[in-house]
């Protein structure tokens, strides 16, 4: 049984973060874009079918808010990530988020080394 300093058993393993910033056509593309409730619940409702589980908090550093998805589990396809997005407002964060991870062919992301740092803000 596990005690209360390792209580998360044997199920945590280290991630790292993927920031990916699109072109500037691809950002334009991204604030055009409006997607309704609908949508927004469609893509996400795939998503966690496939395993990935959703953070959306603000961002004392960035004084905004940041959003994220990760894999339920430490297999397959982006296991070990967490693609993770910048937006002034949690709604913006969350289009990007799902426009990003989409984005990929087969929702591959790219490896963190192939990720930048220092992202702006999706507006």
């Amino acid at each position: 049984m596990p005690t209360k300093k390792n209580s998360v058993g044997n199920n945590w393993s280290p991630k790292s973060f993927v920031q990916w910033e699109p072109t500037a056509v691809q950002l334009k593309s991204i604030k055009e874009s409006n997607p309704d409730v609908q949508a927004f619940a469609d893509v996400m409702g795939a998503a966690c079918e496939d395993g990935y589980k959703f953070t959306i908090q603000y961002d004392d550093y960035s004084k905004g808010f940041a959003a994220m998805m990760t894999k339920k589990v430490d297999t397959g396809d982006n296991a070990g990530l967490i693609l993770s997005v910048r937006g002034s407002t949690p709604m913006k964060a969350l289009k990007r988020l799902l426009w990003t991870h989409n984005y990929f062919k087969d929702h591959i992301w790219p490896t963190p080394e192939h990720s930048k740092q220092n992202l702006e803000f999706d507006d």
